[in-house]
């Protein structure tokens, strides 16, 4: 395929161009290698999974998170107009829908279409079910005789049984009315126009075998063999032997040798939706909103008659209240077309036809299935029902289409489920039983969250979900313990994103109303607290009830997170009293997880070296029990401290470490967080363009899981890199995101933030406002104690005042700077400040001082070399120095000012565009502190 059309174009693969008009896009090569693998496959649904394994040539079970990017990017270039060729799948994947022809072209017949008999268009638009009828067509094609299409009533198995059949020589039985083996035998040879008069019955079957052997090519339809279906697959094995192709539809298989199966069940949704929508106009409904026809379609399962029958009253309740009644599905669809058969005027005729089929054994097991909500695993079906026989009725049930099999679980129809729940004898043992069941398969699933085992324990709470729920509302006031430890379960799982922070406070909160039990009580008030808005009085509350030593320190462990924020100091004895706990419990995990909090409040309170020790032995910790999100975090951590602090040198294979421990936990959060540092390292050692990329990729994530304070910083690093290319105002845009993002009024990176802001105020050369900005964070930071920011917020205030002439003030900041630095043991920042104080100090003419704090600046910075960022900071702070020491002894600004701008343009001009950075801009602006002194 060397190019595909689209709507008002066409995309050249080759050289990877998408042509709109007069518009030109390039493709990247996974967004061309997507495009061609959708397009060959059109109408069909491609799973991310797939294009994993096709495109990425990935395992299916690694991280969608790829594929989420580059179709993205892809419909942003190639959906411009109203037609969308890349068509979501809701939790499936997508689907081509290539362009429609061109206005005025008129498709032409194929063969089949050209030599086809005049027929009776249907009164009804055909939705859907290309994989179903390509697969009949292409098994006939092959060489198969019989072919049954199984699906469970209301399916379309009728009309699409006649979609095969026209354009083609056939014959159409309707066996639905015969009662008996007899009354099908002749509904079969009346439609073969076989004369039965005078015809002893048992001759019957041998005279419908004679006249199907006389046509052998036509194809004969045999519509709804259920009822009969022992007896309609006796005599179609007969029949075979030199006879035409069968098509046969029903509920279950006939189990015949060289049978082909073609299983149908619920529409795709957007093809509901399409049907929904198009029988609703037609019953005389207006516009539709969305989202409540999507929620429609998955009540109704997506199955056709259930969409047509819903639809037929939307006109009358509209589409909310027509949502609201389907609780009762059976008594609400009612509305059938006069001319549909008996069986299809309401839904419940259709499901209880097929209930008339079943045994006695299997109606009793579908009436305890039916306390699932959703779908189901074996292992819950043999619990819940309770038998050895479990496994096998369930499979007699998906083989007579009451349930379905899909990815490995089980799945109740709908109106099945509720026509099953009101035939149930005893249902209350059944749904205890479920409640045992998953309370004990959900805490096993959340105990895999924090190890190796985090995409199974994350994908088995997901499929439970609806199950969980389920069961926590009828143990509420049934089993208040049960339901406690059901919502903390739940909790797990809806804290994957953020969401669902008021449903889960509700949730906990429900859950504490009954509940007796202190040591529930405690995790119960811990997990709502660390639920994104809760109030920290929770963590109080916990603590009073912590009756061990292990509760005890997740409570205080909780509460000094929470304080990190805002309140170092306490934040810090509040860690501290909870690590001796956790030693004391034992739990090494925990113990781990502390020493990571109390790192991260060393190093925010600018103790470097405690920062490095804690969170050095919290990685150790983290490696020894496996916990791959701990060590993504301080791996991630101490990269962040070594770029920093330490010069940077180990900072990168720490990041690497962080991103083999997400990608083995297969976290999309975990992995949006390493990804955030990744992408800030890269940023400001150089990398813009791969560190945009980082941003962006982790950017996506954060904003599909919802976490605000994460998304905020992401603002800030974008600003960086939009600093890096000079491009000030989309940099203070951003910034000012970020700012108003943050969810805590108190968050001690609000003073990093108004750093940031008063930078590019800076580097546009509008000093008021950045000044205002540099006093505003420094209130902040010396409000909560983070000494490391108020110090590089001293910095960029005393180049302000070097900026404005004032020589004495930018000293008094600069000295400030590097006192506090040599404090908290920082030899990369002291140096830092070193080099900025001697600006000052050239300034003031204090030529030797400047020269030893030049010199030491070199010596903590350990020598770097000028292709550094390091060692242009020195020498542009020399430049610049010195050029201002030689205003101060009588040469004019102006030629100090060009002498300066040469010998920092010889120091620049080597640095490729997209490898500019904040440092750098700021170096390249000293120079206009020369000219304006």
């Amino acid at each position: 395929m060397d190019s595909v059309h689209i709507a008002g174009g066409r995309a050249d693969l080759a050289q990877q161009i998408v042509c709109i008009g007069d518009a030109r896009v390039r493709l990247t090569t996974k967004e061309r290698d997507v495009l061609a693998y959708l397009a060959q496959n059109p109408g069909r649904t491609v799973t991310r999974s797939e294009l994993l394994v096709q495109v990425w040539k990935n395992p299916a079970s690694g991280s969608e998170e790829p594929v989420y990017s580059v179709v993205k990017r892809l419909r942003a270039k190639i959906d411009r107009g109203p037609h969308r060729h890349i068509v979501g799948v809701h939790g499936d994947g997508y689907r081509w829908s290539p362009a429609p022809p061109d206005a005025g072209e008129t498709p032409t017949a194929t063969p089949d279409q050209a030599d086809a008999p005049e027929r009776r268009p249907p009164a009804t638009r055909f939705f859907g079910r290309e994989a179903e009828l390509a697969a009949i067509r292409g098994a006939f094609a092959s060489g198969r005789r019989l072919v049954t299409l199984v699906g469970p009533g209301g399916a379309g198995k009728t009309r699409s049984a006649r979609e095969v059949a026209e354009g083609r020589e056939h014959v159409f039985a309707d066996i639905s009315s015969a009662s008996t083996e007899g009354a099908a035998i002749a509904a079969i040879a009346a439609a073969l126009g076989v004369p039965l008069d005078g015809v002893e019955p048992s001759e019957w079957a041998r005279g419908v075998g004679r006249a199907l052997r006389a046509e052998p090519e036509r194809l004969v339809v045999l519509d709804n063999a259920e009822h009969l279906i022992e007896a309609v697959a006796g005599h179609a094995a007969t029949w075979l032997d030199g006879g035409p192709p069968l098509l046969v539809t029903s509920r279950e298989p006939l189990r015949l040798a060289g049978e082909q199966v073609v299983p149908i069940g619920p529409l795709p949704l957007a093809t509901a939706v399409e049907l929904f929508v198009d029988r609703s106009s037609a019953a005389g409904a207006g516009a539709l909103d969305a989202p409540l026809v999507t929620a429609i379609a998955e009540r109704v399962d997506r199955l056709p008659l259930s969409l047509e029958l819903a639809a037929a009253l939307t006109p009358q309740l509209g589409a909310k209240a027509l949502l609201e009644s389907l609780d009762a599905q059976l008594d609400a669809l009612v509305a059938g077309p006069r001319d549909a058969p008996t069986r299809h005027a309401t839904l419940r005729a259709a499901v209880e036809w097929s209930w008339t089929f079943l045994g006695e054994r299997e109606r009793e097991v579908l009436g305890v299935l039916a306390v699932f909500e959703g779908s189901f695993d074996a292992s819950a079906a043999r619990a819940v029902v309770g038998t050895p026989d479990t496994l096998a009725v369930v499979a007699s049930l998906c083989r007579r289409c009451q349930a379905r099999f899909d990815n490995d679980r089980f799945v109740l129809y709908a109106a099945v489920r509720e026509l099953a729940r009101g035939q149930a004898a005893d249902l209350a043992s059944a749904e205890k039983r479920h409640a045992a069941h998953y309370v004990t398969a959900g805490e096993a699933a959340a105990d895999l969250l924090d190890g190796h085992d985090h995409r199974r324990g994350a994908a088995a709470l997901a499929a439970d979900l609806s199950e969980l729920r389920a069961a926590w509302e009828r143990s509420l006031d049934r089993d208040p313990v049960t339901a406690a430890r059901l919502a903390l379960v739940i909790d797990r799982a809806w804290g994957l994103s953020a969401e669902r922070s008021g449903a889960r406070r509700a949730l906990l909160s429900k859950s504490r109303a009954q509940l007796e039990d202190p040591a529930l009580r405690c995790a119960l008030y811990l997990a709502e607290g660390n639920v994104a808005g809760a109030p920290a009085s929770l963590f109080d509350d916990a603590l009073e009830l912590a009756a061990d030593p292990r509760a005890e320190a997740q409570a205080r462990l909780a509460r000094g997170e929470r304080l990190a924020a805002t309140g170092l100091q306490a934040a810090r004895s509040e860690l501290e009293r909870a690590r001796d706990l956790a030693r004391e419990a034992g739990s090494e995990r925990l113990r781990g997880r502390v020493l990571a909090a109390l790192g991260e409040v060393f190093w925010r309170h600018g103790l470097v070296r405690e920062a490095t020790e804690h969170l050095r032995g919290a990685l150790a910790l983290h490696e020894h029990t496996g916990d791959r999100r701990a060590i993504a975090r301080s791996s991630a951590l101490l990269a962040h401290l070594d770029r920093i602090e330490g010069g940077g040198r180990a900072a990168r294979a720490l990041l690497e470490k962080a991103e083999n421990a997400a990608a083995e936990l297969d976290d999309p959060v975990v992995r949006a967080r390493v990804l955030l540092d990744l992408g800030q390292h890269l940023t400001r050692t150089g990398d813009q363009a791969a560190g945009r990329e980082a941003l962006t990729e982790a950017a996506e994530i954060f904003e599909r899981v919802g976490f605000l304070r994460e998304r905020a910083l992401l603002h800030l690093h974008v600003a960086e890199t939009l600093v890096g290319i000079a491009d000030f105002d989309a940099a203070l845009g951003e910034a000012l995101a970020a700012l108003s993002a943050l969810p805590d009024a108190q968050d001690v990176s609000r003073s990093t933030v108004h750093e940031a802001i008063g930078c590019i105020h800076l580097l546009r050369s509008d000093l008021g406002e950045a000044d205002r900005w540099f006093e505003r964070g420094l209130a902040i930071a010396r409000d909560v104690g983070a000494i490391r920011s108020e110090c590089t917020l001293l910095g960029k205030r005393g180049l302000l005042h070097l900026a404005r002439g004032d020589a004495k003030s930018a000293f008094y900041d600069f000295d400030t700077a590097v006192k506090k630095n040599e404090e908290r043991g920082s030899s990369q920042i002291t140096g830092a400040s070193l080099a900025d104080r001697a600006l000052a100090a050239f300034a003031a003419g204090r030529i030797e001082e400047a020269a030893r704090d030049l010199a030491r600046a070199r010596q903590l910075l350990e020598e770097p070399s000028e292709d550094s960022t390091a060692g242009r900071m020195l020498v542009g702070c020399e430049v610049v120095g010195r050029a201002l020491a030689s205003i101060l002894a009588g040469a004019p600004a102006a030629e100090a000012h060009d002498k300066a701008r040469t010998q920092m343009t010889r120091l620049l001009e080597r640095i490729p565009a997209n490898e500019w950075n904040v440092v750098l801009r700021l170096l390249d602006w000293l120079v206009t502190c020369v000219r304006t002194t």
